[in-house]
């Protein structure tokens, strides 16, 4: 972004320092030395740039608030003290030395190249279209070039992001999340000291919560989907020989109470969920996911088979499985599903849980109500955290979604600086061009002609701007691999769709100054300097 910037700025002063070669010639002839025409030129340059500078600053606040609004409410607050996001003396002292060396760097070629001009060519009257005006008009145009190719590298980039974006909003998490408040709470205090108690008290809410109007069903977890918390414990499959120590596997552990798969909208593939006579420890009873019913047993129905937590040989009874679920996607919408087995609570009596309950309607309106229930259960039992699902979801996607609009935001920019500098180079094309336009009008050139000519012009700087970074953009897009999610980094859409808008915008760019061009009297453009 920075470079297109300053190649735009490059090319404004080049065309700028072309307009005032006869002034400077001037300056030559009168016995100015090139180093005081050099400061000249980059002291005019340093106060556009401080200019620019100062106005970045102040809508560098603005982006500052954009950045934060696309935060998780809950979250923004956190991120913006724990990072320090802001304007501070490091922050502005950085923006100040590169401003400042931008400057140098991009205003001196045009500095030295004014500087040093053929005075013999320069103050006869022609001067305009000398060698070294044609020379200036390639700078010109490999400065266009490169931005359209900065510019196609960035637009390639944003579109690959926007696209991965895309493909994991569509994903689907395997459960519902439509209408669903969630509250955490802990029964781990001295009023519920037993497994039974802890039981009753998220059994007892469950029934008072499910009472109040607008609420379609209840349940409880003790990890929630996509909420960054996870647990696992190693296992032993029943009839499979011991892997030794170290090489036991790993499956992740769910607590839930019976109604819980149903509120959530876990779909049930094979036998039976839990039901309330699942209560007796001495005899557990669990329910596994896809992925574990075909990781450990493959064309086969996992239904009535048995493993255990820990080793083969650990005191913990086996465990049979009643029933087989969907995958759901639980660390994240890019991570595959892992095997996972579930547990009901009146077995697995964790203090931890999560309500989750299902609504009619906005599900935001009920949390006065659900605080009233739990306060007159119990006065002194807090709810850490009350979120809607929808707010977890948004959560788990800011991060791609920041990344992507991030990245388009700097694109769109980037097609404006373009089209600001190949719109200057065409102008300037067509003022340099203005007797031979002439010339040629006089001859008997349609409109339509002169319009052709000056568009192909841009039309040949876009399309070699688009050769050279193709495959530059190619490379670079290797760097977003780890950031994509369901697109390849060398997807043709993106590459196709990228490739035609630039080419579009070039087009339009090029047509605004090949119109005003068709408009140049003969007459007077045959008497143009």
């Amino acid at each position: 972004m920075l470079l297109i910037s300053c190649l735009n700025v490059a090319n404004l002063l080049l065309a700028r320092v072309a307009a005032r070669q006869r002034e400077v010639t001037v300056r030559v002839a009168l016995g100015a030395s090139r180093g005081r025409l050099v400061r000249q030129l980059l002291t005019e340059s340093a106060l556009l740039a401080v200019l620019g500078g100062a106005l970045g600053l102040l809508f560098s606040k603005w982006g500052i608030n954009f950045i934060v609004s696309l935060m998780p409410d809950e979250d923004s607050q956190f991120y913006v003290d724990y990072f320090g996001i802001g304007l501070n003396a490091e922050v502005i002292g950085i923006s100040l030395l590169v401003t400042m060396g931008t400057t140098f760097l991009f205003g001196l070629v045009p500095a030295l190249r004014a500087s040093n001009p053929d005075l013999n060519q320069a103050l006869k009257e022609g001067g305009a279209s000398s060698s070294a005006g044609k020379g200036r008009h390639r700078m010109l145009q490999s400065l266009v070039v490169s931005e359209v190719v900065l510019a196609l590298i960035l637009l390639v980039s944003a579109g690959l992001m926007a696209r991965s974006f895309q493909e994991l909003s569509n994903v689907d998490p395997g459960f519902s999340t439509e209408n669903i408040l969630t509250v955490s709470l802990n029964a781990s205090d001295k009023s519920y000291s037993t497994g039974e108690q802890k039981a009753a008290f998220f059994r007892q809410l469950e029934e008072r919560v499910s009472g109040l109007g607008g609420v379609e069903s209840v349940g409880s977890t003790a990890i929630l989907p996509l909420s960054g918390s996870n647990s696992n414990n190693t296992i032993a499959i029943e009839g499979d020989p011991d892997p030794g120590p170290g090489r036991y596997e790993y499956a992740d552990i769910r607590v839930i109470t019976p109604t819980y798969l149903e509120t959530i909208g876990v779909p049930l593939l094979r036998g039976r969920t839990f039901t309330d006579f699942d209560n007796n420890p001495a005899v557990p009873v669990t329910l596994v996911n896809a992925s574990m019913a075909e990781r450990y047993w493959p064309g086969e129905n996992a239904v009535g088979k048995r493993f255990k937590r820990g080793a083969p040989d650990s005191e913990l009874p086996w465990m049979e499985i009643v029933g087989v679920l969907g995958d759901v996607r639980h660390r994240d919408f890019s991570e595959e599903p892992k095997p996972a087995f579930f547990m009901p609570h009146a077995q697995e009596r964790w203090p931890r849980m999560i309500l989750v309950i299902r609504t009619k309607a906005d599900p935001a309106i009920l949390t006065s109500s659900i605080r009233a229930v739990v306060s007159e259960m119990d006065p002194n039992m807090p709810l850490r955290q009350v979120i809607t699902m929808d707010a977890v979801i948004y959560r788990v996607l800011w991060g791609p979604r920041f990344i992507a609009q991030l990245f388009m935001s700097l694109a769109v920019v980037a097609l404006l600086l373009s089209v600001v500098g190949i719109y200057g180079v065409i102008s300037y094309s067509v003022s340099q061009r203005t007797h031979e336009i002439g010339v040629r009008m006089a001859l008997g050139a349609q409109a339509s002609d002169v319009r052709r000519l000056v568009v192909f012009q841009g039309i040949k700087l876009g399309i070699l701007g688009v050769l050279i970074g193709l495959p530059m953009s190619f490379g670079l897009a290797q760097v977003l691999k780890t950031l994509l999610y369901g697109i390849s980094t060398s997807d043709p859409i993106t590459f196709a769709a990228v490739s035609l808008l630039l080419l579009g915008v070039v087009i339009v760019a090029s047509y605004l100054p090949a119109r005003r061009a068709t408009r140049v009297n003969p007459s007077i453009a045959l008497r143009h300097d």
